[in-house]
């Protein structure tokens, strides 16, 4: 799948036009300087399509580009078709009519975009849109999310057949998300006695899609709503959806591990005696992540409370498809200052830690080895913003771990660790990471 900004690649043409301008045969320098700063002209099959797009500016709609999702442009240029060429979707809403919100499809035929077909239906904004080959046949299927107002969002699923626009699937949902080959999707939708339900979605031999197995899950819409719906992997390697709902105080995650196979779905972490997931923990800002990196998910459950926007003490945890489970890894994750530290296997006992800060632009976290009434400092970790941050990072025994554009985070290793605890700058560093949140620009 590709899509990218019309805009992107006008500006590159015009880039490279006015390269030409500025290496080519003397005679175009004989231009006025008003001329050499003057803007190039977009090519003319981009021409045409502006013109085409003032028309419908002019006879009343706006831009309606997706308010939700990765594909967020008012003007989005995607190669449906498998041809080599790219068609433009332009999202727009009407002033009028019972159905004002409108995507054109514009197709380059003989060297022109061409109005090809629409998509069109009521309500109150597009929500997103996705491109996917549902049907394995080199083409890609349109997934559209309309809104209208606070209710959830209608899914329609097209198939183009030339130009025309073919339903695949007429929905309401929560949220979907694909499956590792793109080939199908399961969708979140509520269910009887107000729980969520997740359907698993894909094209049969005769073309039609639909539903083929179905879970229902622990957490409510509204539990949901702050929680958080994630495909991944189970420790042995068996595709899995984890679906996480947070209660409505904010203190405790619930997590439904699903099974996603060829045979179906299968909620592994739902208990028959009480119906509910066997796995919960206190909530603390983290969701299942693959955290060290080896294609597994891990669930968090944190072991410490922590001052607010502090998760600290956090064990990982891996899912086999059966649902047993087993630790993997201990971290201390500062959440409001943006890091978190690995915790070697030997430090997972008699290890406390202390944080605390330092005025307005510094923080420490030591990690306090605890035998008894015996304390012993042997790690402290730094986070230094404001003036002369760099100076602070650098000041002692300090030494730097990472650098932000407004942020320093170092280290220091104090004299008196146990030998059993003792660690190099090196490790200390390869330990250390930043939190790092992808933009994905909402859920579909």
């Amino acid at each position: 799948m590709r899509v990218k900004r019309m805009s992107r690649k006008i500006l590159k043409l015009a880039i490279m036009l006015t390269a030409l301008l500025l290496t080519g045969t003397g005679c175009l320098f004989t231009s006025s300087v008003s001329d050499l700063y003057a803007l190039p002209k977009m090519p003319e099959q981009y021409q045409e399509l502006e013109r085409q797009i003032g028309e419908l500016i002019s006879g009343g709609a706006e831009y309606a580009a997706p308010i939700s999702g990765s594909n967020l442009q008012p003007v989005q240029m995607v190669d449906l078709d498998n041809d080599g060429m790219e068609e433009a979707l332009i999202f727009m809403r009407e002033a009028t009519g019972e159905k004002p919100l409108k995507i054109y499809i514009f197709r380059m035929r003989g060297g022109h975009y061409q109005r090809a077909a629409v998509l069109e239906n009521s309500g109150t904004s597009i929500y997103s849109i996705s491109y996917t080959d549902l049907t394995d046949d080199g083409r890609m299927e349109i997934m559209v999310g309309w809104r209208a107002g606070a209710e959830n969002p209608a899914l329609t699923v097209y198939a183009m057949e030339g130009d025309i626009p073919v339903p695949l699937l007429n929905t309401t949902y929560s949220r979907y998300v694909f499956d590792s080959a793109g080939r199908g999707f399961v969708l979140l939708r509520s269910g009887s006695e107000e729980r969520c339900v997740v359907e698993a979605y894909e094209v049969s031999e005769s073309g039609t899609l639909g539903v083929t197995s179905a879970v229902r899950l622990s957490s409510t819409a509204a539990e949901l709503a702050g929680g958080q719906m994630i495909s991944g992997c189970f420790s042995d390697g068996v595709p899995a959806l984890f679906v996480t709902g947070v209660s409505a105080d904010g203190s405790t995650a619930m997590v439904d591990a699903l099974r996603w196979a060829e045979e179906g779905l299968k909620n592994v972490t739902m208990s028959s005696a009480t119906g509910y997931t066997t796995e919960s923990y206190a909530f603390r800002g983290l969701f299942p992540q693959d955290v060290n990196g080896d294609g597994v998910t891990e669930i968090p459950e944190p072991l410490s409370t922590p001052e607010e926007g502090i998760a600290g003490l956090v064990q990982w945890r891996q899912i086999s498809e059966r649902g047993s489970s087993e630790i993997v890894m201990q971290t201390y994750h500062d959440l409001a200052d943006g890091w978190y530290l690995e915790l070697p296997g030997q430090w997972q006992e008699n290890v406390v830690v202390y944080r605390s800060e330092v005025g307005s632009y510094e923080t420490t976290v030591t990690f306090t080895y605890q035998n008894g009434t015996e304390l012993r400092e042997f790690l402290r970790i730094y986070t230094f913003s404001g003036e002369n941050r760099e100076l602070r990072a650098n000041r002692g025994s300090r030494f730097r771990l990472r650098t932000q554009q407004n942020t320093v985070f170092a280290g220091e290793l104090l004299a008196n660790a146990p030998e059993e605890l003792e660690l190099s700058e090196e490790q200390v560093r390869s330990l250390f990471h930043l939190i790092v949140t992808e933009w994905v620009g909402g859920e579909n």
